[in-house]
């Protein structure tokens, strides 16, 4: 389990989180929705250990795998060599991660740009290959910041059903930033709504359905009003 406790942040005078808890189940795909501003990359920084903070945070103590919002490659490295530099120091075994690498291409429909360089990619396969990048690190927790928002929904969508998939096959607990109702649907097991100053917890709800069972939910307006009444009957006091 991922365990947040007592989290303290502060930015100069402003507290961002005060006493803030939170909790994600192994293997559980949590989703953080919010305004702009209120904390949610802050507390995905926080569990990465890129801030410092006061608090207890355990579950991660293996590290996490980081999709940010935008792909991050380094140009003078084609797509596997991005993907090697960043996990390499993490593998004993060389030859699984050889073996993991193009599990990850394969499933991701990209094995044919293992040799390409990012400026010849598309925004699409950039981002493909930074989910690649991301499956291969060997962690039990994976953090995604809006890792969708430059593109477009149909490329998007695929991406979602890419992560559903890998999910499916190799399990790991997930938070995940977003503002898009539609990626929220397709992969969350648990939806948190943070604000205030300092930041808390709004409201939170859990979507019961598999998610090979909510395909069959293509109307964008159900999605949302599904969301926001399971949102508004679980809102906190």
């Amino acid at each position: 389990m991922l365990s947040i406790r007592d989290l303290e942040l502060s930015y100069r005078e402003r507290k961002v989180f005060d006493g803030f808890d939170l909790d994600v189940a192994d293997g559980e795909v949590l989703c953080l929705l919010g305004a702009s501003g209120c904390g949610k990359t802050s507390l995905l920084n926080c569990i990465a250990g890129a801030l410092q903070y006061r608090g207890d945070i355990r579950g991660a103590e293996r590290g996490v795998a980081y999709l940010f919002q935008e792909p991050r490659l380094v140009p003078a490295l084609t797509a596997r060599q991005n993907v090697v530099f960043a996990v390499s120091h993490l593998w004993q075994d060389k030859s699984a991660l050889d073996a993991k690498i193009d599990e990850a291409f394969a499933r991701l429909g990209i094995d044919g740009l293992q040799d390409r360089y990012p400026g010849k990619m598309s925004g699409g396969q950039a981002a493909r290959v930074a989910l690649a990048r991301a499956f291969c690190h060997p962690s039990d927790v994976l953090l995604m910041d809006e890792p969708f928002g430059s593109l477009d929904i149909a490329v998007k969508m695929s991406l979602v059903d890419y992560i559903s998939d890998m999910l499916a096959a190799s399990p790991r607990t997930v938070v995940m930033v977003s503002h898009g109702i539609e990626e929220c649907f397709a992969l969350a097991d648990k939806i948190v709504v943070l604000g205030g100053d300092p930041c808390r917890i709004l409201a939170k709800t859990e979507i019961e359905e598999p998610r090979s069972d909510r395909e069959h939910i293509a109307d964008k307006d159900v999605k949302t009003r599904l969301i926001k009444d399971a949102l508004l009957s679980n809102a906190s006091d």
